[in-house]
């Protein structure tokens, strides 16, 4: 996470501004979308952590959402949920397409990929955390989707039940 914490340096110009000014002026002022995307980044990528497999995926969904959002930030119109809930609208969307994308390769390739990992826990160690993951996954699979997006944005985002509300 601490690559993507220093992807763009905060700057304090615009950070004071309220979320919906920001996304008026980002359509023609990066610095405003930049501003944005100091406040949200962290906020999105621990959501998508909780969703995905790993950091290096939950980084490369959170730059996805991000490039979404300055493409479609002319067609944001502030309502009651605000700015935070459309980057994770689009970040979940993100996440599901990634999810469709690699199911198949997952299916055939999970061997393969847990024999990259070289470092790390011991064989008994990674068996028992698998099995809790595996578990883990399974119970949240069950849940409706509004369901899991709200485990996800409580544990993974750390946010309030009254944010996720």
């Amino acid at each position: 996470m601490d690559a993507i914490s220093s992807a763009i340096p905060p700057t304090a110009e615009g950070l004071e501004a309220p979320d919906d000014d920001l996304a008026r002026r980002a359509a023609s002022d990066s610095r405003a979308m930049e501003a944005l995307y100091v406040r949200h980044h962290l906020t999105i990528f621990k959501y998508l952590r909780a969703r995905c497999r790993d950091d290096e995926v939950a980084m490369d969904l959170t730059a996805i959402t991000f490039e979404k959002a300055m493409r479609s930030i002319s067609r944001y119109a502030p309502r009651g949920s605000g700015f935070p809930a459309w980057l994770l609208r689009i970040a979940r969307n993100s996440a599901i397409d990634e999810e469709r994308r690699r199911r198949p390769l997952l299916a055939g390739g999970w061997h393969a990929l847990t024999r990259l990992r070289s470092q790390g826990p011991g064989p008994e160690e990674e068996a028992v955390a698998g099995d809790e993951r595996r578990r883990m996954r399974l119970l949240l699979a069950e849940l409706p989707d509004i369901q899991r997006d709200a485990v996800a944005l409580r544990f993974g985002s750390d946010l309030t039940a009254r944010e996720i509300g």
